[in-house]
């Protein structure tokens, strides 16, 4: 978007770019958004419609995650692993919590399956930042699939 500020008043104008031409497996950025209302954003569209300006969330708060994965087949169970890293290393923990109703892994990150719709899968989950502190953090998502290594794709964020 381009903002302007001027003696008469702000301007702004908005246009969504299209996602580039994706070949082979991949997953992409991911998207931080302020969450309005109980449902979930389904498209890429209504995600940037309530994505943040920055990075930086308020503690105890909510915070929108959505991101898309490419090149699971139709019917494939699609894996998700969430993790979370406090900048200056060190694994997070309280993470299992960040999602409510999501099982865990073997090492107790919130981990999940899903069947692929076709070549664009989208997710969108919100994290419970109530019992997180302020600070610093990469969030880490990994999506993988029968016959396809785990893809990974980061996102760093504050809590203040």
């Amino acid at each position: 978007s381009l903002e302007v500020f001027g003696e008469r008043g702000m301007g702004r104008h908005r246009v969504m770019l299209q996602p580039l031409p994706v070949q082979g497996p991949g997953v992409s950025d991911v998207l931080l958004y302020s969450p309005v209302g109980p449902n979930l954003p389904d498209t890429l569209r209504l995600a940037a419609g309530m994505m943040l300006g920055d990075t930086a969330v308020s503690e105890g708060g909510q915070l929108g995650l959505y991101w898309e994965t490419y090149g699971a087949p139709e019917g494939t169970q699609v894996g998700v692993e969430l993790e979370m890293e406090r900048t200056g290393g060190g694994l997070m923990n309280a993470i299992r919590g960040l999602v409510p109703g999501l099982g865990v892994n073997d090492n107790g990150r919130p981990a999940w399956a899903q069947t692929s719709p076709g070549l664009v899968f989208r997710r969108a989950v919100v994290l419970d930042l109530s019992k997180v502190d302020a600070g610093g953090y990469t969030l880490v998502v990994r999506t993988s699939w029968p016959g396809q290594e785990a893809l990974e794709t980061r996102r760093d964020f504050v809590v203040r």
